[in-house]
């Protein structure tokens, strides 16, 4: 499970950046969108982990209430010791629907593929929040340990 958190980890943490950069966005009376491409690295010991994302986040503002939705990839390169392992890319589709009524409901899907032991992954989440309660309609995965 370790190994899935490294990989998904970054998409999710671009969906982060993208909902707290965009809340002056949802403020705005029209459609609005800002780019998520981005690339760093992360250090694990002799693993190093080489991010490029690349994706938008499209944000809408109406009578009925607000909206988010973000299509990104994330292209993840791993290398052990400066020796290439192998390469994962994430593509996920994240909505976000803010209701008049201050109920938040929000739906995530994310596929994986790696080429590092050619591992498959699909993670679905549909989930509502409100008054920062989350209760969780569906959540299904393929993700291995």
């Amino acid at each position: 499970m370790r190994k899935l958190f490294r990989l998904v980890a970054p998409v999710l943490a671009a969906t982060a950046i993208a909902l707290g950069s965009g809340s002056t966005a949802l403020a705005a009376a029209s459609p609005t969108s800002v780019s998520l491409d981005a690339n760093w690295s992360f250090q694990d010991g002799s693993t190093e982990y080489r991010f490029d994302v690349t994706g938008r986040a499209h944000f809408l503002d109406n009578k009925v209430g607000s909206s988010v939705t973000v299509n990104e990839i994330t292209r993840t390169t791993v290398y052990e010791s400066d020796q290439y392992v192998g390469e994962t890319q994430s593509v996920q589709m994240f909505r976000g629907v803010f209701a008049a009524d201050g109920t938040v409901t929000m739906q995530s899907v994310i596929n994986t593929r790696s080429s590092a032991g050619d591992e498959t992954c699909t993670y679905r989440l549909v989930l509502r929040l409100v008054d920062y309660e989350a209760t969780v309609f569906h959540e299904t995965s393929t993700c291995g340990g």
